[in-house]
């Protein structure tokens, strides 16, 4: 009689684990607002300084937000069109190159904390495939819209002198520079890989974006982003 019960209750709860966490039903339509953030580079991207002193550009990371509508063709595919906002672009490491010598000093130019934000509209078209109950693998298409760009940085320049002690001639503050339609493309292009995991209605995934079109007009750089959200699911109707 206890065997019997227990297997009563360990079914039952099989069956709420599964509600819970499963997917919606075939033919429903949902709609996910989520937010999260990106980590993101471009690659190919090089910064002289000084001669042949050049920076490789660093990934950095930035806030994404969206809404996606989504409907559950049937208990294996899904399809979703979204709108977004995600905060891409790049940063590069301090850097400090002499200039010129003194017969007491030799001077120094540096730059610090330079990092160019890069603000896009996005449009992603995705396809999921349910691999198990709640999780799922995707692939689609992203279109990207400039909204925004600045290229923030500090600079400073200084003598050192022969024991080794510093002193800081000139230190500017936070300077901008906004790039131009004819350095920037406008539009971009990407083809996101993501897997998400469905839990009573929470939805969190993971992404990467691999970029198709260069960033910028003048030099081959496209862009790669590392995406992690999570989001809420509200199921509307059934079609």
């Amino acid at each position: 009689m206890i065997m019997k019960r227990t297997v009563t209750v360990m079914l039952m709860a099989c069956v709420f684990c599964l509600n819970i966490c499963g997917q919606s039903k075939s033919r429903t339509l949902s709609i996910i607002p989520k937010v999260g953030t990106n980590i993101s580079n471009v690659t190919s991207n090089e910064l002289f300084v000084q001669g042949d002193m050049a920076l490789k550009s660093k990934s950095k990371a930035g806030l994404v937000f969206g809404l996606d509508a989504q409907y559950q063709v049937s208990d294996q595919c899904a399809v979703s069109l979204g709108v977004g906002y995600s905060r891409q672009g790049y940063r590069y490491g301090d850097c400090e190159y002499k200039v010129t010598s003194t017969e007491d000093y030799d001077v120094y130019e540096g730059m610090s904390d330079n990092h160019h934000n890069i603000d896009y509209l996005t449009v992603p078209l995705m396809v999921r495939g349910y691999v198990a109950r709640g999780l799922s693998v995707g692939v689609g298409v992203q279109c990207g819209f400039i909204l925004d760009n600045k290229m923030k940085y500090e600079t400073s320049a200084f003598n050192v002198y022969r024991d080794g002690s510093r002193e800081y001639t000139t230190r500017s503050g936070v300077k901008e520079v906004e790039w131009g339609k004819s350095m920037l493309n406008s539009f971009d292009v990407s083809i996101p890989l993501s897997v998400a995991y469905e839990y009573s209605n929470v939805i969190v995934s993971a992404s990467y974006n691999i970029g198709l079109r260069n960033v910028c007009k003048q030099t081959d750089g496209k862009n790669k982003v590392i995406m992690f959200t999570a989001g809420y699911k509200f199921d509307l109707c059934r079609l």
